[in-house]
């Protein structure tokens, strides 16, 4: 089981950033971290860096879901979250 959090932040348009760690709370290097806009289906990749942490910049204000995964190893999903 891996864990993913995030923070976003957002006025006209939005920021998510977030870490990803294991359940130990070491952090995951190289995941692929996937957030999808639920309204317009816009699909944008970012991969963890050496410190576990992911950044979507410049996001339109919308509903989205952030999933990580790790080779064939499926992570945790935030879904719904609302970037204003």
């Amino acid at each position: 089981m891996f864990a993913l959090s995030f923070r976003g932040f957002a006025q006209t348009g939005g920021q998510v950033t977030g870490v990803v760690i294991d359940p130990s709370g070491s952090v995951i290097v190289g995941a692929a971290v996937t957030i999808t806009n639920s309204k317009t289906n816009l699909v944008r990749k970012a991969t963890t860096n050496s410190a576990g942490y992911y950044s979507f910049p410049v996001l339109q204000p919308g509903v989205y879901s952030v999933r990580a995964e790790m080779g064939a190893s499926k992570m945790r999903s935030a879904k719904a979250w609302n970037c204003r």
